[in-house]
């Protein structure tokens, strides 16, 4: 299966030196994303030049989303009586983790995850 790895704000320094040592290292497929599409595509473009490939995309991403859902979904659990500490900073060692993803998915984010 082929892997494709979505790097959040991948035109700045820590995301795109990230995207080449991926590149360097792997055959994985990237996508560079951030809410400018124009940097985005550079960023791409730069890197599939630096590595004569074509194995990177640029997207406009808003990873909002990627931020609120978690929130919203540990809120879900602290406001039906599963969490009984405040504290979002809490929020990965106090909720029950398969209700968690399942809010996640069920606020419109897929879950996938694979072990090796």
């Amino acid at each position: 299966m082929e892997q494709k790895i979505l790097i959040l704000g991948g035109y700045g320094n820590a995301g795109f030196l990230i995207g080449r040592l991926l590149l360097q290292e792997s055959n994985v497929q990237l996508v560079i994303s951030c809410r400018n599409l124009s940097r985005a595509k550079k960023a791409a473009d730069e890197l599939n030049r630096a590595f004569n490939t074509n194995r990177v995309s640029g997207k406009r991403v808003d990873a909002y989303v990627l931020t609120a859902v978690p929130v919203v979904a540990c809120l879900l659990q602290y406001l039906n009586g599963n969490i009984r500490r405040t504290g979002l900073w809490f929020q990965a060692n106090l909720v029950e983790p398969k209700q968690f993803f399942d809010d996640i998915e069920r606020l419109g984010v897929g879950i996938n995850v694979q072990f090796k």
